[in-house]
């Protein structure tokens, strides 16, 4: 997660000020997503 506004201060997702940006938390649940159905897909 980059947090473009926050990082340069020191804080990040698991800091004091907790958060990240919401855009960066889209492209966290799509590389969950993209990830969950790749191997959903395979076979064994």
């Amino acid at each position: 997660m980059i947090d473009s506004e926050d990082g340069p201060k020191g804080f990040g997702a698991h800091s004091d000020q907790e958060r990240i940006l919401e855009e960066a938390l889209y492209k966290f649940v799509r590389f969950n997503w993209d990830v969950t159905v790749t191997l959903a897909a395979k076979k064994n």
